[in-house]
Order: C-alpha cells, then structure tokens, then sequence
C-alpha cells in the first residue's frame, strides 16, 4: 500500500498527449492511375515539454501572414509559405521529447478494392469475437462488427488510419518516454482528436470510440507493447497505472483520455494539422516538382522511424493482393540519405513488428 501511495502522488502530477489531425480527402480515386494518398498524424508531447512548445508556437502563429490562417484566424498547415513550414519544423526539432508519428495510406491501390473494405473489416472482427475470453467483450465485438459493415469505405478508411496513428504514438511514447526525466508523465494518456464531423452525434463518431478501443485490445493481444525490463521496473508510473494481471490494459491507457476538440481552440491540434499537411504534399509531389521534400525531411527529424517506413506506409489491401510501393523509392532514398545513422542505430517499432512475424508466420499479417 504504501508504494502504491507514493506512485499514486507521483503519476496524478503529468500526463502524455497525443494530438492527432489528418490531411487529404480520403476520397479513394477511381483509377489505379490516379495517384493520392491519405496522411494521419499523431504529436506526442510529454506534458512537462508542452508549455515551451506552445509558448514557441504562439509565437510562430503571431508571425503569421493572414493568408496562412483560415477565416477563423486558425494556422492552416494547407496555407503556409515554405518558409513558414521551416520554421515549423524547426520549433518541433527544438523542443525535447516532441515525437512527430505519420501514418500513410496509398490509395490508388485501393481503387478496385474500395467497396471491400467495410466488409473486409467487418469479417476480421467476427474473427477476433470467436476467440474473444470474455462475453462481454465479444458480445461488443460482434455488435462492431455489424456497424462496420454499414461504414462507407471512406469512413473505414479514416477509422482505420486514426486506429494505427494512435497504435504507433502509444507505442513510441512507452519505447522512448519512460525515462527520466519522462518517467513521472503517465498519470493518463489524454489523446486529443480534431473533430471527424461537424456532427457530434454522427454515426462516424458514434462508432469511432468504440471500435477504437476494441481494434487496439486486438492489436495489443497480437503486438504487446514493448517494454523494456530495466525501465519499466514494478514501480514505474506506467507499470503502476496500466498493468494488469493480463497485461497492459489498453481500454484504461487510451480509453479514458480520448476526446474530440475544435482545432481552433486547442493549439496541439493545430500542430498536428500542419504536420499532416506538409507530410501529405511530399506523397502526393513524389517527384519534387513543388520542392516539398526538404520541409517533409526537416520535420521528420522529429520521427523515430527508419527511412524504409517512409513516412509511416501502411497497407490496406486485402490478403492475396501486393501494395505497389515502388514509387515511393525516392521519398525513402532521401530519408535514408537524410538520416543514416538509423539504418543501423535506431532498432524501429515496425522493424521489430516484422522480425516477430518472421519468427511466426502465423502471427498478425498486418498491423490494421
């Protein structure tokens, strides 16, 4: 009882955030031809870092030309100069802790597949209810599946990039923020998302929580999180706080911190939206016609992934079918020329995903 007192009167003290924003359309093209892509991207900030980094952007903000904001007088990451989004990048760099994690989807791949998706998805969470323990939950499972399955392939697609935008911060966060002097910010995980409609009440939101948190328990049961033996010790914040007899208890992590917001008044999101804008021009101009890669490099020294994840790719395809990456060669050779020393220095997330499904080829195919 007693160490619990004290690691309770520590972990109330700082929390993590995760702010989380998108850009694109996520409007699947109707040819294989059309190039696009969709960028979702989560900031994690260790609260003891927030202040500087808001104060910095504050300041960024202010130095703004009225073009580079919306009507509402918000910073729009779509509107900035090439200037401002160096100086953007810039901020990111210099504030310690500040983890930049993109998730992106090639969607010209899905052209013929589209109309797949709900029922793609759909059928995986039958799967996972069948093996599910508890009742309850597979109970829960089964009724998300059904209402998967009335989703427009939009609305799976945005769900499903969300999913694995909040899977890679989380995981980062708990890899490379439980030390000192971040080991005392995990009283919570406050997870803080643009609003996906202007519908409070629409049936996307409705469903998004939910399915959120049910996708992440099966992603966690495939994929534990990665602790580290010498840090994350029986006294840790984190090990205090979220670890169950049965393992780290993700509905409690990201269950209880997760609320919608409007960008125009919470500045974290208003990061998150540039950082998706400027990660979004680099996959759509992959040839450089616009000189968008130098802002796209310059933010990522802020992600700790290796230059072959890009910025974040996933793939939504159905099993049977090959995503086609090969167009995407120079963005990862500018990484790798960018950030050498990740090559063979920095052991990522994804680079670990894949040396356990090469050690289990019947462990999880994909990570959504």
């Amino acid at each position: 009882m007693k160490a619990c007192c004290v690691s309770c009167h520590r972990y109330d003290q700082s929390p993590m955030r995760i702010f989380i924003d998108e850009s694109g359309s996520f409007q699947i093209p109707k040819s294989a031809a059309d190039h696009s892509a969709a960028v979702v991207v989560g900031v994690v900030v260790p609260e003891i870092r927030e202040q500087a980094l808001l104060d910095q952007f504050a300041r960024f903000v202010k130095g703004l030309d009225k073009s580079e904001r919306n009507g509402s007088g918000e910073p729009k990451g779509s509107r900035l100069s090439s200037a401002s989004r160096a100086r953007f990048a810039d901020i990111l760099a210099s504030v310690p802790g500040v983890m930049i994690l993109p998730v992106t989807a090639d969607l010209s791949d899905l052209a013929d597949h589209a109309e797949e998706l709900p029922s793609h998805l759909s059928k995986s969470l039958r799967e996972h209810a069948a093996i599910c323990v508890h009742k309850t939950m597979r109970d829960e499972v089964l009724t998300l599946s059904r209402q998967v399955a009335n989703l427009s392939a939009q609305e799976v697609l945005k769900l499903l990039l969300y999913t694995e935008s909040i899977q890679e911060c989380v995981h980062h966060a708990v890899l490379y923020l439980s030390e000192p002097p971040y080991r005392d910010c995990w009283s919570t995980v406050d997870i803080l998302i643009d609003r996906l409609t202007k519908n409070p009440t629409g049936r996307e939101k409705q469903v998004f929580k939910v399915m959120l948190l049910s996708w992440l328990t099966a992603w966690s049961a495939r994929n534990p999180l990665t602790l580290i033996e010498q840090v994350h010790t029986a006294d840790h914040p984190f090990v205090q706080r979220f670890n169950t007899e049965a393992g780290i208890d993700m509905r409690l992590l990201v269950g209880e911190g997760m609320r919608w917001v409007d960008s125009t008044k919470e500045p974290g999101v208003q990061i998150a939206d540039i950082a998706a804008a400027i990660t979004f021009s680099a996959v759509h101009d992959l040839r450089n016609h616009d000189n968008r890669l130098p802002e796209c490099l310059s933010l990522m020294r802020c992600c700790p992934y290796v230059p072959e994840d890009g910025p974040g790719f996933v793939t939504l395809l159905p099993d049977g079918h090959t995503p086609h990456v090969d167009k995407y060669v120079g963005l990862v050779r500018a990484l790798a020329a960018k950030f050498p020393k990740r090559q063979w220095q920095y052991r990522g997330l994804r680079q670990m995903r894949q040396e356990r499904r090469s050690k289990n080829p019947k462990a999880a195919r994909a990570t959504i």
